[in-house]
């Protein structure tokens, strides 16, 4: 299997750090994107990219076997911040090709990389409790 990491990335800490235009780049080699953000979340803003997996941070450990371990991941969330933690977690269960998305999804789409949007799902509100999408359901 070619290493889809080869020549991309800045390791800090034993880590490695992906753009998202590496981590782009990366996803064209074979990589798999993991979203590890919550479903509330993915609905409106996903990557479209071939490969994604979707594994909640929440509900992460408990869905460890479903991961591809002979694969590169690499981890995305929202800004980044929990995808370290993943990534730290999945380097002591024996994964070796994981990557860190720098910036998440906030990143990947002010750089203008490949979204699927769905305005149906959007969400709007003043505060996190009140969040809700744009298009009442029937």
């Amino acid at each position: 299997m070619k290493n889809a990491f080869e020549g991309l990335g800045m390791k800090i800490k034993e880590m490695l750090f992906l753009s998202p235009g590496e981590a782009y780049e990366a996803s064209k080699r074979g990589a798999y994107i993991v979203d590890i953000r919550e479903e509330y979340e993915t609905g409106y803003k996903a990557f479209d990219v071939e490969k994604v997996l979707y594994s909640s941070f929440l509900g992460f450990a408990n869905r460890i076997n479903d991961l591809p371990s002979d694969r590169y991941l690499i981890i995305a969330d929202s800004s980044g911040t929990k995808s370290k933690e993943i990534v730290k977690f999945l380097k002591e269960k024996g994964f070796e090709n994981v990557a860190v998305l720098n910036g998440g999804i906030i990143n990947w789409e002010r750089q203008e990389m490949p979204l699927k949007k769905d305005k149906n799902k959007e969400l709007t509100g003043s505060c996190l409790c009140t969040l809700k999408t744009r298009v009442k359901r029937k």
